[in-house]
């Protein structure tokens, strides 16, 4: 079951939502627990049975790092503790990514990608890391603890909840208007944008991997933005879906920050497409790795290349990963020497970085796009080129509209306040287009 399909939307949101409401707020952490459980279940029982393990180590392992807090001779005892509950989800995680067994399969590029043991571990180690470090007490409940580890919405790619921030909504969720409202608006728009947009470019990169060298060699060049704009919307539209459910559970996930379309930081410009991942690895990662290792360039290349490799965890991703660092570090010395340059020139060259990094991205995933880029790809059937244009126009479009700052800060300097009266309209309209999507493809 995923945020996306017909049981989740049709049968499964409305029934959980009527029962969840009716339920006092202290016992809905045990209806989260019991729909973790499911989704769970359906995916295998490997997986479900890979979760009660780490969830009773991170239990009991919670409770014994805060009972011996201040005591100096337990010291090492804790940070042994903390280290092996942290090698034991990181293997957890790399044993179902290698051998596909278990867990809800990510279906961004591949639908064999990662599972959602990808957010299990993060968020057993947050929970742990918050506890050592004294910013929050054991939960001593099982019901909030599984909830939280195993948070259904988060099943795809997130939000992934850092403890800290969300420790007392997991011991009592609230519904209110103004987290429904806006939290059943934001899944809508979650799900019209992967359903509509992002699947039919999924279908255009699938043909194009698939079609015949004689063909793809005079259209790999339409693999580069077909890839970016699928890839950027998957993710933006996933994080929506989970963002927008998070909310109707009465938990408060900030919706994502508008992109500046001169942003002059790499970091900020990839951290955009995933903002609650990157805060996880700023805070559990990158900044214990820069103040363990005194050095800040290595802790982020180490945490650019963690992050690449929870999305996909292969060779094509770590070189993705190493690349967006050395992007990152780069750029960020040449920022810091040219501060001087207007901000609009910075954001360009911000520009082409990225560009630089989509075009790797693309040649890892099809290395024909690749050589196409630089001329050395010839021939291919006019026909089926335009075929393939006519298919990803529309979705090509839509995608970069949605991905890009320049709309929504039309809207803003133009002072269209009256756009958010027909919000209601647009919100039915969309969820009768997804619907129908849904029920004519199953």
């Amino acid at each position: 079951m995923h945020l996306y399909s017909a049981d989740y939307l049709i049968l499964f949101l409305p029934v959980f939502m009527g029962v969840y409401a009716l339920l006092p707020a202290p016992r809905r952490p045990a209806a989260i627990a019991l729909a973790n459980v499911i989704f769970l279940a359906t995916a295998g029982e490997f997986g479900l049975i890979g979760f009660f393990i780490t969830l009773a180590s991170a239990y009991f392992s919670g409770i014994s790092i805060y009972n011996m807090r201040g005591r100096p001779e337990k010291q090492q005892l804790r940070k042994r503790l903390l280290g092996a509950n942290i090698i034991l989800y990181v293997l957890g995680f790399v044993f179902f990514a290698i051998t596909g067994t278990g867990g809800l399969k990510r279906t961004l590029l591949d639908p064999a990608s990662v599972y959602c043991h990808a957010v299990i571990p993060l968020h057993l180690i947050s929970y742990l890391l918050d506890i050592y470090r004294g910013g929050c007490e054991a939960e001593t409940s099982v019901m909030s603890l599984m909830a939280y580890a195993g948070f259904f919405p988060s099943a795809s790619f997130g939000p992934v909840l850092r403890y800290k921030c969300f420790a007392n909504s997991f011991r009592a969720p609230r519904i209110t208007a103004a987290k429904l409202t806006p939290g059943v608006r934001l899944y809508i728009f979650g799900l019209a944008e992967y359903l509509l947009i992002a699947r039919q470019l999924e279908s255009v990169r699938t043909e194009i991997v698939t079609a015949p060298d004689s063909l793809r060699s005079g259209t790999a060049w339409l693999f580069v933005p077909v890839f970016y704009v699928m890839f950027a919307v998957s993710l933006m539209s996933l994080l929506n879906m989970g963002r927008g459910t998070a909310m109707m559970l009465g938990f408060y996930v900030r919706p994502r920050r508008r992109l500046v379309f001169f942003e002059p930081s790499i970091r900020r410009c990839i951290s955009h497409y995933n903002e609650p991942l990157a805060k996880w690895f700023g805070d559990y990662l990158t900044k214990p790795a820069a103040a363990r290792f005194g050095n800040v360039q290595f802790a982020v290349m180490l945490s650019v290349c963690a992050g690449a490799l929870w999305f996909r965890l292969s060779i094509g991703w770590l070189l993705t990963g190493l690349a967006a660092a050395a992007a990152v570090i780069i750029r960020g010395n040449l920022y810091e020497k040219n501060r001087k340059l207007p901000k609009a020139v910075n954001g360009l060259i911000t520009k082409l970085f990225m560009l630089a990094l989509i075009v790797l991205c693309a040649f890892l995933e099809l290395p024909s796009a690749g050589f196409a880029i630089f001329g050395s790809a010839r021939g291919g059937d006019a026909s089926y080129t335009l075929h393939l244009i006519r298919e990803s126009i529309i979705p090509l479009t839509a995608g970069a509209a949605v991905i890009s700052p320049l709309p929504f800060a039309l809207v803003r300097k133009m002072k269209m306040t009256w756009i958010r009266s027909l919000m209601p309209i647009i919100d039915a309209v969309l969820l009768v287009l997804c619907i129908s999507f849904i029920v004519n493809t199953v």
